[in-house]
């Protein structure tokens, strides 16, 4: 995001654009989950993105919550009968 928003002469305007790019490339980079899938993920990265802007780019508090997530998914598919 940092790069993306150094390209844009102002900050506010290059924030949006960094986080509007990397929730698109979050999204396209699970295009194997399908069309539904790159939506949702794109979605799911603009939260994360957006909030990470927002804690002022403490990237720690999204691992874990990206791992949380993660394991939210995961678990129902491995415990199902």
């Amino acid at each position: 995001m940092t790069r993306v928003a150094e390209l844009s002469p102002d900050g506010r305007a290059g924030a949006t654009s960094a986080l509007m790019v990397s929730a698109l490339v979050f999204g396209v980079a699970h295009h194997a989950w399908g069309p539904v899938g790159v939506v949702q993920t794109a979605l799911m990265g603009l939260v994360l993105g957006g909030a990470y802007l927002v804690l002022r780019r403490k990237l720690w508090i999204l691992v874990l919550a990206h791992a949380m997530m993660d394991t939210l998914l995961i678990v129902p598919l491995y415990s199902a009968p």
